[in-house]
């Protein structure tokens, strides 16, 4: 996916590390055509994934299986990690190019809209 310009902008500017997006693409919700958000609900059912993952590796080292358990296991618990820093978060999509990102607080982060502008008092 392409990021514009104004897109990498925001994301350094809020924080964002390089694979927040695609963490918040895999797990998240659409809530409209061109949002993507990361809901509390989302992340909690990745987090159980993870945690149930951690919990298998001892399982699977027992059945011969060749791989470095220690290194799942410290991967999966950057995700869970990941999950919770971005519980809330919504990305702006337009014509596959992220456009921004921001983690919603208060009216947004309930219902993935976007608060309307203030009106301005002349």
């Amino acid at each position: 996916m392409k990021t514009t310009r104004h897109g990498m902008t925001r994301l350094r500017q809020r924080g964002f590390r390089e694979g927040d997006v695609d963490l918040i693409l895999e797990t998240g919700t659409e809530i409209t055509h061109d949002r993507i958000m990361l809901k509390r609900r989302d992340a909690d059912e990745a987090i159980k994934k993870c945690k149930r993952e951690i919990r298998a590796i001892p399982d699977n080292r027992a059945d011969g299986a060749y791989f470095n358990a220690d290194e799942a296991i410290q991967k999966c618990k950057r995700k869970i990690a990941a999950l919770e820093r971005l519980k809330g978060t919504i990305i702006l999509i337009v014509d596959d190019c992220l456009v921004t990102a921001f983690h919603a607080t208060g009216k947004k982060m309930l219902t993935g809209a976007s608060i309307p502008p203030r009106r301005r008092i002349s």
